[in-house]
């Protein structure tokens, strides 16, 4: 693999005030009194991923008694928790910087290969190309595969990081975990290696796309396109729907971490939060690995928060990861051995959530804030806005159902919740069509949905009524058989007017009826080129005086 120069990266700062620079901000407090909670980054919405290790009041499930004072532990913006920032995620082109010599191999990182029972393909399989974005714990690559003749996407570990034994395996575990799920949902993994046998490396597809984050962030109102991002959406749930029937959670699902491609393509990405269940029920893996090989946390509690190692069922202190804005409630109170299945429903209904009203449910500036909504539940704000929306009722009561603060009151896992969804989205379609009909069939003027062909594919009964042609006639016969001999030039024209994709206004013409006399028609049309199709409005003509404004 060509050797690219990693980014320089600062070491992060151990004291109790914020580093920050113009591209990413890093905040480490190892005991934050309240003015140093406030001086947490900002943006926490999206594109921030907060861990905190906090002692029993927050994990006791009674945040409302807990005091700035009492977040005793870390509050950081931990660069290696964060996912890739960049909202063209693997897809902006970056500079490629020069190579410099790497440290001997290691074999530490090996061991934890074979310990995982990874195979390491060679780096030089690989020629990198250009950085294409860079997250909390990688760098992300275009590169050739030489092999096979075709361009991947590399994410490399940062140099900071591979000298960690946990950020490692965290590493390697989220690429076996990314490589246990065969969907179309899910970014397939080619390999994994080592960079000059010593810098863990993953070969993936590389996909063109924008982040569903970006996609959000575009519209002008919460409502625009709404039905677009409900498609995107199911398309999301049933991904992972896959994974809970393969035992395998995500606990930081949220827009930046969904891809949207071209041609329907919607991924779930990054894995490195995901646990891996194994069977329903029994949370005994935590990034690929048994609690077991974990080093007992109580031992040394403050060394374990200080490298944000992720245990099973503590007592004494509990892990609270993921992102803020998102967070379920048992996440955010620490109750590691409370995350399931629907605490990941939580976040997909937080991510619907934001497609029905324009925000998540926690919106804000202060962490800390956030912190104490989201560990309270506190979702009285979203539920407002969720009831003021204008989407469908059954759409609603769907997120509110599955933002419960309660597990067992939501959806028990994707699959329940796709379920439900497709049910309301086929509901409201069914909803629309009864409508047309009504308007179809309840209006006084004469309504029809023609080809640019030249054949009427739907007409309302007025037409019966007016014309006194069956419906059946109406639609076999070309609609220019029944347009007066002196009409037929002009109403060509409307035509190619239409077909052009501009609309046809008071446009007039004679049409036969079915006893031989002709009737005068004024017509209103909009035209779908792509699909061929003409939705069009007329009326009968009755007197001198309205025939003059006819074009």
């Amino acid at each position: 693999m060509s050797q690219p120069v990693p980014p320089t990266n600062q070491p992060p700062e151990t004291g109790g005030s914020p580093s920050t620079n113009a591209t990413n901000q890093h905040f480490v407090a190892q005991h934050p009194d309240e003015n140093s909670l406030k001086s947490a980054p900002a943006d926490c919405r999206a594109d921030s991923t907060f861990e905190l290790e906090i002692q029993n009041q927050a994990q006791s499930g009674n945040p409302d008694q807990t005091t700035d004072a009492d977040l005793v532990g870390l509050m950081e913006s931990r660069d290696w928790f964060q996912s890739d920032q960049a909202s063209e995620r693997t897809y902006v082109a970056g500079r490629s910087p020069a190579g410099k010599a790497h440290d001997p191999v290691s074999e530490r990182t090996r061991a934890i290969l074979s310990e995982l029972n990874l195979y390491a393909t060679p780096g030089d399989r690989f020629d990198l190309q250009e950085q294409i974005a860079e997250g909390g714990m990688g760098i992300v690559w275009r590169a050739w595969d030489k092999l096979v003749g075709r361009p991947v996407a590399v994410k490399l570990l940062k140099e900071d990081f591979i000298g960690t034994d946990l950020l490692v395996r965290r590493f390697l575990a989220e690429a076996r975990i990314s490589g246990l799920l065969e969907h179309q949902g899910t970014i397939p993994v080619h390999a994994i290696g080592l960079l000059n046998d010593r810098q863990p490396f993953i070969a993936m597809r590389l996909i063109e796309g924008r982040s569903l984050q970006s996609l959000l962030d575009g519209r002008s109102c919460g409502s625009q396109d709404q039905m677009r991002f409900l498609k995107i959406f199911e398309r999301i749930c049933h991904a992972m729907a896959y994974a809970h029937d393969h035992h395998i959670i995500h606990r930081d699902l949220k827009p930046d971490n969904i891809i949207v491609g071209d041609y329907g393509i919607v991924k779930v990405t990054d894995w490195g939060l995901a646990k891996r269940l194994n069977y329903p029920g029994d949370l005994r893996y935590d990034f690929g690995r048994d609690p077991a090989e974990i080093p007992d946390s109580h031992s040394n509690p403050e060394s374990d928060a200080q490298i944000g190692m992720l245990s099973g069922a503590e007592t004494s202190w509990g892990t609270v990861f993921g992102t803020l804005a998102y967070l379920p409630p048992e996440q955010a109170q620490g109750k590691t051995d409370q995350v399931d299945k629907r605490a990941d429903v939580f976040s997909l209904a937080a991510i619907l959530c934001e497609i029905l009203t324009g925000s998540p449910p926690y919106c804000g500036n202060e962490p800390a804030e956030l912190y104490r909504r989201a560990a309270r539940a506190d979702l009285s704000d979203a539920f407002e806005r969720l009831n003021r929306c204008s989407a469908d009722n059954g759409l609603i009561q769907l997120a509110i159902k599955c933002l419960s603060p309660e597990p067992t009151d939501r959806c028990r896992n994707a699959g329940e919740l796709a379920g439900r969804l497709t049910e309301c989205l086929e509901a409201d379609i069914r909803r629309s069509e009864r409508d047309l009909v009504r308007f179809f069939d309840l209006s006084l003027d004469l309504f029809c949905i023609a080809g640019l062909n030249g054949y009427m594919r739907r007409v309302n009964v007025n037409f019966t009524r007016i014309l006194g042609y069956t419906e059946t006639t109406l639609l076999t016969l070309p609609f220019m058989h029944y347009v007066h001999p002196d009409d037929h030039q002009p109403t060509e024209q409307a035509m190619r007017t239409l077909g052009e994709g501009r609309p046809v206004v008071r446009f007039c013409n004679r049409y036969r009826h079915q006893d031989g006399h002709y009737i005068l028609l004024e017509w209103t049309a909009r035209s779908v080129p792509e699909e061929g199709l003409i939705y069009a409005a007329a009326r009968k003509i009755e007197t001198a005086e309205d025939a003059v404004f006819c074009s």
